[in-house]
């Protein structure tokens, strides 16, 4: 799994996505930078082979196919001619175009949703086919984001055709949408557990009940799977559309499922569909699997064969999603406060080097040692060597004593001193919502809490408390020169320290820096490396932990150091490393929810500091790809960048903020990176899953 999710990051995406005019929710679940959702996404589709035949076919009375689904007119799309022939940056060498069968995601051909589907799109195709009004808007607003905002509507023209369109159909536009991030419960807004074992990515539901999500399973007898779930609500005009290459190579048939609902199964060489006609909704299962996926494809487990879509689709109860319920107006409420979350987890992470959910876990274990007096606890989350700052009484009078403490055990005697009845409950009790959640404040590095009595940071060694002081100005705060260890693990060779950090992974769940890991019941996906990323003769240790929810995926690179004996987080952040022989690393984004599509994974690049003996993160990388979208939010394709009117720019950016002001032309990008990578070779590190039986291996040496 751990392969998968690699080269994910790694290759150009060729199954298909869901094209759309509405907004896509995305949950940066790693250490990365929460970008804002789309309007429009697509995905280059794959090159269709023939398929073998299949069975299970059943019989039920006025079926409907794909064909009943076909847009009138083609699309064209574009796809690399060799997927796995690529440049350093990741894009294709070679690309060729193909007029693409597309269907509705909003019902069958003959009912109103689908026709005003057909004619909107019909409409878009002609629209300003140069691109010439989108120019000379530029970024500059519209007008028409407040009534017209889930759609691409930018020009009067536009919103006139979509109105008379859904006033033609007697169809409704959507007015609000609430985004849901991923474990929250989609369930319980659509009037039940529909999902059973899937796990979804986080979602979006529309005032009627219309809903999506980027879902995924460990299927039985299969392995790992990625798929898109569309549900349409009937009377709502949802100008959804999805590329299917080729009608003519999927073999269909229906199958009733476990939930007694009868459903159109769909399966060609690349991919699958499942669609449920339900009586006041259309159900749209996008499978990224088909019968020729290879076994390294990077959203499944390999060819997908008839058997597995069957027991795939029966791993959803659709019984319960009709009647569709609209979403509820107190969750509808919440939306625009989503929006606001999204842009200040944005602003955290930019400001601290690290997710809210992170400091708020760290800050709950440290308040809680504070509040049931567990000394030693309290000490343990300080750095050493540390200051501590105190006033002294003699005869002589009243003066400040400084004094440095190397450990946790010699900041005891001082502990009264710094953590009086007066921070203990009136600054970090009182600082708290509850006991999962207090008032943080993030800044140069740092995040404060307890109104600005505490700050911690994001060490070397993980989590860590640099700074306390009360309001009597006594203090222990971080002491110069500090190595950000809190009395680390001496060990004598880099496999005894190694082996112990895998052992407190696998049997205890405890991260190397400290946090817990909660991984799946089923153990699998998390891997393990070792290699010589320095070319200094001295092998790093490599983790990548994937199995768990998104948001607790990571990515270790550890480091031994024999003079020390201790062991160094070099670099912490998403299960997507790519290393460099010259030192660089690129940490693909864990999602490509933005407009780059197929151009270019997003990803931050790092090179090693060697004086520091860390990972430091140079700049972050994007793009916008005009084939997906020329309109992202308030902001229109930067043509006058494109001067090689390839139709894609590129973001650097190298503030810690993601910044859209600056866009780039290829040729200025691939000179960028050309002097950072330029013909350096990857490193490939052979990895082990993580299990009881490598663990005893690499212990036993």
């Amino acid at each position: 799994m751990t392969d998968k999710q690699l080269a994910k990051r790694l290759s150009n995406v060729e199954d298909d996505y869901i094209l759309s005019a509405q907004k896509l929710a995305e949950q940066d679940d790693a250490p990365m930078l929460v970008r804002r959702p789309v309007r429009r996404i697509i995905a280059l589709a794959a090159v269709v082979c023939v398929l073998l035949g299949l069975t299970a076919v059943a019989a039920v009375s006025d079926w409907f196919g794909l064909r009943d689904l076909l847009l009138p007119e083609k699309q064209e799309v574009g796809y690399p001619v060799n997927p796995e022939h690529t440049e350093e940056n990741g894009l294709p060498t070679e690309q060729e175009t193909y007029q693409a069968d597309m269907i509705s995601l909003a019902g069958y051909g003959n009912t109103p949703e689908s026709k005003a589907v057909a004619e909107w799109q019909a409409f878009l195709n002609s629209y300003d086919p140069d691109g010439t009004i989108v120019g000379e808007i530029g970024n500059a607003p519209t007008g028409f984001e407040e009534e017209y905002g889930l759609y691409l509507v930018y020009t009067q023209e536009m919103a006139d055709k979509l109105d008379e369109i859904t006033a033609k159909y007697g169809l409704k536009r959507h007015t609000s949408m609430l985004v849901l991030r991923p474990g929250e419960q989609l369930t319980d807004q659509v009037g039940g557990d529909f999902l059973g074992e899937n796990r979804d990515g986080g979602s979006y539901i529309y005032e009627d009940g219309t809903f999506k999500f980027d879902g995924e399973i460990d299927l039985e007898g299969y392995g790992h799977l990625d798929y898109q779930f569309q549900r349409c609500v009937r009377g709502s005009f949802t100008d959804m559309i999805l590329n299917i290459v080729d009608v003519n190579a999927y073999t269909e048939w229906v199958y009733v499922t476990r939930s007694g609902v009868p459903v159109t199964l769909a399966l060609a060489p690349r991919k699958a569909l499942i669609i449920a006609d339900l009586p006041d909704s259309f159900v749209t299962v996008n499978v990224l699997a088909g019968t020729e996926t290879p076994i390294d494809d990077v959203f499944s487990h390999g060819s997908f064969r008839a058997e597995d879509l069957e027991r795939f689709a029966d791993t959803f109860d659709f019984s319960v999603l009709t009647p569709a319920r609209p979403a509820t107006p107190e969750q509808l409420d919440l939306a625009a406060q989503r929006e606001e979350e999204l842009a200040a987890a944005s602003r955290f992470y930019a400001l601290s080097g690290m997710e809210e959910w992170m400091a708020q876990d760290f800050f709950a274990q440290f308040a809680d040692a504070v509040e049931q007096n567990d000394r030693l606890a309290v000490a343990e989350m300080l750095t050493y060597p540390a200051e501590v700052t105190r006033w002294n009484t003699t005869a002589a009078g009243t003066y400040m004593v400084y004094e440095t403490v190397e450990t946790a055990e010699e900041f005891l005697p001082f502990y009264d001193e710094i953590f009086t009845e007066d921070l203990r409950w009136n600054c970090i009790m009182a600082n708290r919502y509850d006991k999962e959640r207090a008032d943080l404040i993030p800044d140069n590095g740092m995040v404060g809490a307890a109104g600005g009595t505490v700050w911690f940071m994001l060490t070397d060694h993980g989590m860590r408390v640099v700074t306390v002081q009360n309001r009597e100005e006594n203090s222990v705060r971080m002491a110069e020169g500090s190595s950000h260890a809190s009395a680390p693990t001496r060990y004598d060779s880099a496999r005894e320290a190694y082996a112990d950090i895998l052992h407190h992974l696998l049997y205890e769940h405890v991260l190397p820096d400290g946090m817990l890991y909660e991984p799946f019941a089923d153990g699998s996906g998390d891997c393990f490396a070792l290699a010589d990323l320095h070319g200094d003769g001295e092998q790093e240790l490599i983790l990548m932990l994937t199995n768990t929810y998104t948001a607790g995926q990571a990515g270790f690179v550890l480091a031994w150091d024999e003079d020390s004996g201790t062991v160094r987080i070099e670099l912490q952040g998403s299960p997507t490393l790519v290393f460099y022989e010259n030192g660089y690393l690129q940490v693909m984004a864990s999602h490509n929810h933005g407009v780059a599509g197929d151009a270019l994974w997003p990803y931050t690049l790092y090179r090693y500091d060697a004086e520091r003996g860390i990972y430091r993160a140079e700049a972050m990388v994007d793009a916008w790809d005009s084939a997906l979208t020329d309109r992202y939010y308030d902001m229109f394709f930067p043509q006058n960048a494109d001067r090689s009117g390839t139709g894609v720019v590129y973001y650097v950016m190298t503030e810690g903020e993601y910044d859209l002001s600056a866009p780039m032309d290829i040729a200025d990008y691939r000179a960028w990176i050309e002097a950072r990578i330029g013909s350096a070779a990857k490193v490939e590190p052979e990895y082990q899953p993580l299990t009881a039986e490598t663990l005893r291996q690499f212990a036993e040496g």
